[in-house]
């Protein structure tokens, strides 16, 4: 289950609720989220999300 702390967003770094947002409808409707945004990924790995349904458009590039 992911929980999203609303008081953590600020201080963590990461302002772009709207990114959180995808973030967490990806990973409970189990849907691959493909985003180009480098802080995006960097923030959830630093939180210990999972990022395993986060697909950074280099890596969709890559395997296209």
């Amino acid at each position: 289950m992911v929980t999203l702390r609303p008081s953590g967003l600020s201080a963590g770094g990461f302002n772009d609720l709207i990114d959180l947002l995808l973030y967490a409808t990806a990973v409970t409707r189990d849907l691959k989220l493909l985003t180009r945004d480098k802080g995006l990924i960097q923030f959830l790995m630093r939180e210990g999300e999972p990022i395993n349904n986060v697909l950074s458009e280099e890596d969709f590039l890559s395997n296209a």
